[in-house]
């Protein structure tokens, strides 16, 4: 067992992170725990919102996922609630909107539209059943593992054959050529 040391890393990509000391023969990198919010999640009322990063960015969901599958793409508030149903409200680049009921609100808290909670939990539900019907497909697509195949060795290229015209134009030219030049026929 060796032992994990501090890495540079790509400062643009991912930046310093801590992995093991035999590099290129172990790739083991210890990941960070991901970041409470300390807010309770409003799906299950049991997990709390944490953040989560993958390769397309940022994002916040339950922590009890897989049963739970809350998740927004943009940062939740934990204070102030909503006033329409005192729902978690979620911070837009130029709004807030509230998860419940689907009002949103200004920076400065006033309401710029209606919420509709039916019809907000309703669309929850759309999405839920159509995430569920791609995963179902994908794992019905999915093969069983099979043999690994090896690779099968290159066979040398076949040679091209002449075709009939070629081979009959070839085959008149070297007798005419064998004569040699100057010499007189009998």
């Amino acid at each position: 067992m060796r032992p994990l040391e501090r890495g540079a890393g790509d400062p643009l990509r991912f930046g310093p992170f801590v992995g093991c000391s035999g590099y290129p023969d172990c790739r083991y990198i210890k990941k960070d725990p991901p970041r409470s919010l300390e807010i309770t999640c409003p799906q299950c009322n049991q997990g709390d919102i944490v953040e989560k990063r993958t390769r397309f960015g940022v994002f916040y969901g339950c922590d009890r996922y897989p049963e739970c599958d809350f998740a927004v793409n943009n940062e939740p508030l934990k204070e102030p609630r909503c006033p329409v149903d005192g729902s978690l409200l979620v911070q837009r680049p130029k709004s807030i909107r509230c998860w419940g009921c689907g009002a949103e609100f200004d920076l400065d808290m006033n309401q710029t539209k209606d919420g509709d909670p039916e019809a907000e939990a309703e669309s929850r539900a759309i999405k839920s059943a159509a995430r569920a019907k791609r995963a179902a497909a994908k794992a019905a697509k999915k093969k069983p593992a099979s043999k690994k195949k090896t690779a099968a060795k290159k066979k040398p290229a076949a040679k091209k054959k002449a075709s009939a015209a070629k081979k009959a134009a070839t085959a008149k030219e070297p007798a005419a050529v064998a004569a040699p030049v100057g010499a007189e026929e009998p």
